[in-house]
């Protein structure tokens, strides 16, 4: 999830205690819109969601949590797999991996998940392990078939003229860009909509999975693809969001 701090691990043995960390402190959940999904997640059977966040073993675990938003992007890639088949998908803020995952299932070429925090990276490798045990995940040349995994912060103005930034973005043509949850806030929409502006080409579809937080008033031309409702327990957890909205970007809209 981007606009929180970034975890690091300065070396394979806190890589890897992190990693017992997420098994000991979250359960594989199928609860939630996508079924077909395994997924490490805090839920209210783990002692950590009861936890104040002093307490927690993680700091911000957004990763372990499946957003409505999210939920409901995924839903809709699952319920569309020839728009993905064959394509390549950038997935922003991917968090617990779930959008990703669903995009590998579904057929496409090349999936990058990309988050910003290294335990959400790690978190996602986790997941997609679980869905696929022996399913290889690269994490140096992420414009490779199959899925790969980045922690380039893409949203940095510092890193505008990066080149490994603006390899992945310039050399590749993403089919499409999908965005689960991610306009929680005035500043990171902000950021979001100017990056979409340098990444997006002809050729790309954006993608917005949303629970209609309000953030999004300043596109002037999103088409709704699909309205899903929430699980009970995804209501619980959201302030009582009821809904969640697939929507896409369409052609006439300046971002």
């Amino acid at each position: 999830m981007y606009g929180f701090s970034m975890r690091c691990f300065s070396n394979q043995k806190d890589e890897k205690k992190f990693i017992s960390q997420i098994k000991q402190h979250t359960v594989v959940s199928r609860h939630h819109l996508v079924p077909e999904i395994q997924l490490y997640l805090i839920t209210p059977e783990c002692p950590h969601w009861h936890l104040p966040e002093k307490y927690c073993a993680f700091k911000d675990p957004f990763w372990a949590f499946f957003w409505p938003g999210g939920q409901a992007v995924t839903r809709w890639v699952m319920d569309n797999p020839d728009f993905i088949k064959n394509k390549r998908v950038l997935d922003i803020g991917s968090g617990c991996g779930a959008t990703a995952i669903a995009c590998y299932m579904q057929g496409a070429r090349c999936v990058l998940a990309n988050d910003i925090d290294s335990a959400a990276a790690e978190a996602l490798k986790l997941n997609f392990s679980l869905n696929y045990p022996d399913a290889a995940i690269n994490s140096s040349d992420v414009l490779r078939s199959g899925f790969n995994v980045s922690t380039t912060d893409f949203l940095c103005d510092s890193m505008k003229n990066d080149s490994s930034n603006s390899s992945i973005l310039s050399q590749c043509t993403w089919d499409f860009i999908i965005l689960g949850d991610m306009f929680y806030d005035e500043h990171m929409t902000k950021a979001l909509k100017g990056f979409l502006h340098r990444a997006k080409s002809p050729a790309t579809r954006i993608i917005l999975g949303d629970p209609n937080r309000g953030f999004l008033n300043s596109f002037n031309n999103l088409r709704i693809l699909h309205k899903y409702e929430l699980p009970k327990q995804c209501i619980l957890e959201n302030y009582g969001h009821t809904t969640a909205l697939v929507m896409e970007v369409c052609e006439t809209e300046t971002v």
